[in-house]
């Protein structure tokens, strides 16, 4: 599929009978809508939450967890789109004529904006490592993310996208998804391993209960998103081999690991330190 995140089947919902050389629509099964948006309803209530509990935390705390808020924002935002893209379509009642040579019309922008915003979110978690772990300094694996997330970046704009994975017909892949997915299965897990590894190796004898458990929660996020992009991975560049059901399968299974990743990084960055801080001013006072 051409998108990272969100609807990554690009699907007709009320599409007329198929013509020379269009194919045939795709039908959604009515739990992709409900699952869908179930997500959108805890990625956004867990927005808002972490935009309360921002002045709450540590000061020496604040601004990686600024760039863990911006990031889920950016990942909201995307699946937002492209959900409000279906949406409309569905409600124009004209369906959705999908041509690889046509402009965008709004299921396409939507998907266009959704791949976007999913480049942001791993930036995002690549300001937030270089924060948290390497004071604030871009080391090597910052220059890679920022060539990585350029190259990305550009080549959504190539001439030769074609947004809809179907348009060739089932045994085509799309390449030009392929080629605009390459830099971020590059930066995307290089980000989230090199914050899995920090986690890991601040693990010491002096440490408190409450930095323990703050690390095994951000091991638990790396961890599930890591388990995304293998799911990920078969949606992309096996979409064209595999049935239908298996898409939406692992569309949901990805998806899954999106909301672990992110109630898991709440604990660890928002929710511990809030709560310790909490504590400190009460025994303070």
């Amino acid at each position: 599929m051409s998108s990272v995140s969100g609807f990554e089947t690009l699907i007709a919902l009320s599409s007329p009978a198929p013509g020379p050389g269009r194919p045939p629509p795709i039908a959604i099964p009515i739990y992709g809508p409900l699952f869908y948006i179930g997500y959108l309803c805890v990625i956004w209530a867990f927005n808002v939450s972490m935009h309360r509990r921002l002045a709450m935390l540590p000061q020496s705390s604040r601004a990686s967890a600024l760039h863990i808020w911006i990031a889920h924002l950016f990942l909201a935002a995307g699946d937002t789109a492209t959900f409000l893209s279906l949406l409309a379509a569905f409600l124009s009642g004209q369906g959705l004529l999908i041509e690889p040579e046509r402009s965008f019309p709004v299921v396409l922008a939507g998907i266009f904006t959704n791949s976007l915003t999913m480049s942001c979110y791993y930036l995002f978690l690549a300001f937030y490592h270089r924060n948290k772990h390497k004071h604030g300094k871009n080391d090597f694996v910052m220059w890679i993310v920022f060539a990585a997330f350029a190259i990305r970046f550009a080549l959504h704009y190539h001439p030769g996208n074609v947004w809809a994975a179907f348009a060739f017909g089932k045994g085509g892949p799309n390449y030009s998804a392929w080629l605009r997915n390459a830099p971020l299965f590059v930066y995307g897990p290089l980000v989230v391993v090199s914050i899995l590894v920090s986690a890991l190796s601040r693990a010491h004898a002096g440490e408190t209960l409450g930095e323990r458990k703050q690390r095994k929660w951000l091991v638990v996020s790396m961890s599930a998103l890591l388990a995304s992009f293998l799911f990920y991975g078969l949606d992309i560049f096996f979409s064209h081999a595999i049935a239908t059901w298996m898409i939406w399968t692992t569309y949901i299974v990805k998806t899954s690991a999106y909301v672990v990743a992110l109630i898991a990084i709440w604990y660890a960055e928002f929710d511990l330190p809030t709560r310790s801080r909490a504590v400190e001013l009460a025994l303070a006072s």
